[in-house]
């Protein structure tokens, strides 16, 4: 992301499948904390398998390519001064007053936390990673804002990509190496490397963005069986397995780090067969996403472990469902997330702290109807909550800027 959920584009971009597979992601993130992160009721979770019907962390990295992608397709025009003073202000109108209200909500519902949190919060400082030995964690109500940190660093890193336009290999070369450092180098800095890991995929998304579409006659990839590849390749964690079973284990690693990229082809195939992109070496990239989680299956089979977990049991009916829907290319069932990805961006910085506010209620727990109850009143004031942040709230803020816009007259440019 959390990256974070990218908000919608302008007009001029907007894609309804690719505001559907937004809404995924959302979903994925949104599961992740409700099913596997004992809030909402402390004294019950849902058994295995439901757990695993998430995949949180690999719905931040779709966020991130989304991110990417939507900055990429909105701003194609060459590099000038006025153009990036316009860039910043939309991204700042856009994010900004958003956030400023999350910031105040976690406040509220925190407690305990040091002033050092609260502004570093407040300014986008917020990481799992330490800087230098520095720590400023998210508050402990908002976890999921530690993405918003690493939005804003590639914001900043797209206005250097669009100045200086260097070749996209040569970008996501360099941040492969500072990532592979940060596995490799023990004494590496962990945020730097998790932010090059995490730049991999937001850098690739804006490099999608610049790729052709597809001829209106010719069939996208297949998004649904991209998601359960997705899914598959999250719940085996085939990166970590690899390089463990390779012999370069790492006891201590950023929070976004080399074995993410395992996630990287499925995350591929699913933006750019929503968004109709001609996908260079699609076929490679088709078969390392299916060929990492079949290959995996095959080696706990070989080794005697595949039933060892729920988990990698369910990642086996993912990779199962995956191949059996290879054939089924179809986008228009994305129709139905759209909604929900118009408004992710402020559901996913409101709906962390709004698990606590559910768990406080004085309502009976310890039962899966209990749960079910807590889960629908937390959905409902989550939704709630977001809707009116984007849609009434976002566009007041947005008619006001459009307002002074108008009123200050802007300086001539060359």
């Amino acid at each position: 992301m959390t990256a974070v959920p990218t908000p919608a584009p302008p007009s001029r971009a907007f894609e309804v499948p690719v505001e559907g597979v937004r809404g995924i992601a959302a979903m994925l993130v949104a599961l992740g904390h409700c099913l596997a992160v004992p809030i909402l009721d402390p004294t019950w979770s849902p058994p295995e398998p439901w757990p695993y019907f998430q995949a949180g962390h690999a719905g931040v990295m779709l966020f991130f390519m989304l991110s990417g992608y939507v900055i990429g397709l909105t701003n194609p025009e060459t590099f000038s001064n006025a153009r990036v003073r316009d860039y910043v202000a939309r991204r700042a109108i856009r994010i900004v007053p958003i956030y400023l209200i999350a910031w105040l909500f976690s406040v509220w519902v925190s407690s305990g936390e040091s002033l050092t949190t609260y502004l570093g919060n407040l300014f986008f400082l917020q990481n799992l990673d330490h800087y230098f030995g520095v720590s400023i964690p998210p508050i402990r109500v908002n976890g999921p804002l530690w993405s918003l940190n690493y939005e804003m660093v590639y914001y900043a890193a797209f206005l250097l990509v669009w100045c200086f336009r260097p070749p996209v290999w040569l970008h996501l070369a360099a941040a492969l190496a500072v990532g592979a450092a940060g596995w490799f180098w023990r004494g590496f800095p962990l945020f730097l490397a998790g932010y090059a890991c995490g730049w991999i995929f937001w850098g690739t998304g804006c490099w999608l963005s610049r790729q052709p579409r597809l001829a209106a006659d010719t069939r996208a990839g297949p998004v649904l069986s991209g998601v359960f590849l997705l899914l598959a390749t999250h719940h085996f964690a085939c990166g970590h397995m690899l390089l463990n079973a390779l012999g370069f284990k790492r006891e201590q690693i950023a929070n976004v780090n080399l074995t993410n990229l395992s996630l990287l082809p499925p995350v591929l195939l699913i933006l750019a067969a929503a968004a109709r992109r001609k996908l260079p070496w699609g076929g490679l990239v088709t078969l390392v996403a299916f060929g990492q989680v079949l290959g995996t299956i095959i080696f706990l089979l070989a080794l005697g472990r595949l039933g060892d977990t729920p988990q990698w049991l369910t990642a086996t009916v993912y990779g199962g469902l995956a191949c059996a829907l290879a054939g089924f290319k179809s986008v228009g069932w994305l129709k139905m997330f759209a909604p929900f990805g118009g408004i992710s961006y402020a559901f996913y910085i409101i709906h962390f702290p709004m698990l606590f506010v559910v768990q406080r209620l004085p309502l009976p727990r310890g039962t899966p109807a209990l749960f079910l109850l807590r889960t629908a009143i937390w959905l409902a004031l989550s939704l709630t909550a977001a809707w009116f942040l984007e849609r009434v709230f976002q566009v007041w803020i947005k008619n006001w800027w459009k307002g002074l816009s108008v009123r200050t007259p802007r300086p001539a440019t060359a």
